[in-house]
């Protein structure tokens, strides 16, 4: 026997390690790959090469019931803080009028409060001079009686509101307007899919595939500026109409073809 290794055995075994390393890590990668381009089809529907896809319109209406409405007041002077204290006591006042209409706490939400300097630029002096402080807080609230829309206008007026947005009417749960209006949109994406497959003298074999989107309507605000009588003392509550509030869904649905 000899007591030097075989260098040449050694190379060989060395370069089958080698290459079985090497498979093993190709057929690593390539079961990872199927993994993964297997997982990505996961949930997803089939695809099928006769079918046809349509698209489907329903609309709903409903009568709203809750009226959102936005007040803010502003106040100005030399000193901030008594800006401050005038701005705060007016709006409290606001509000507790707001909450003796049996508003609700959780219908009311302060929307912002801004301190700012009040600067001007001074031509003759080439300067910004300051005007003193201007304190501005606003709030949204939601009248869900509509009957009181009118009273709460003309409180915001006669209490030292300086500005109102509203009333924004909507329906609070428009679960049942949105299904309706769904079931509308369906029945109009089958209707087109049996017409279209009759024109083409097939027929349908069930649904592979649905999706669905609807309008987010945003209804305009009436701006209502408060003159300085208004402010002062209020005026007459103007009338107000609700109307109807529309929710539109479309709907897209895939038919496979029978064979």
């Amino acid at each position: 026997m000899s007591l030097f290794p075989n260098w040449n055995e050694e190379r060989t075994y060395a370069h089958i390690v080698s290459s079985v390393i090497f498979l093993l890590a190709i057929f690593l990668a390539a079961s990872s790959f199927l993994a993964i381009k297997k997982m990505s089809y996961v949930g997803r529907a089939d695809v099928y090469e006769h079918s046809i896809s349509v698209e489907g319109v329903g609309k709903a209406t409903a009568k709203p019931d809750v009226a959102v409405i936005s007040f803010g007041v502003e106040t100005k002077d030399l000193s901030v803080a008594i800006a401050q204290r005038l701005n705060t006591e007016t709006m409290n006042l606001l509000l507790e009028k707001m909450k003796s209409l049996e508003i609700s706490s959780d219908d009311i939400q302060t929307q912002n409060y801004n301190v700012y300097e009040n600067v001007e630029w001074n031509q003759v002096l080439q300067k910004t001079q300051t005007k003193g402080w201007v304190v501005s807080q606003s709030v949204k609230i939601k009248v869900r009686n509509l009957e009181k829309i009118p009273t709460v206008l003309t409180i915001v007026g006669e209490n030292g509101a300086t500005n109102v947005s509203g009333p924004s009417f909507t329906v609070d749960d428009d679960t049942v307007m949105k299904s309706e209006a769904r079931s509308k949109a369906v029945d109009d994406a089958r209707k087109k899919a049996e017409e279209l497959a009759t024109k083409m003298g097939v027929k349908l074999d069930g649904v592979i595939g649905f999706s669905e989107w609807s309008n987010q309507p945003y209804p305009m605000l009436a701006e209502l500026a408060m003159s300085s009588d208004m402010g002062s003392g209020g005026g007459p509550a103007p009338t107000l109409e609700s109307g109807l509030n529309e929710v539109q869904v479309s709907v897209s649905v895939t038919y496979k073809l029978a064979d």
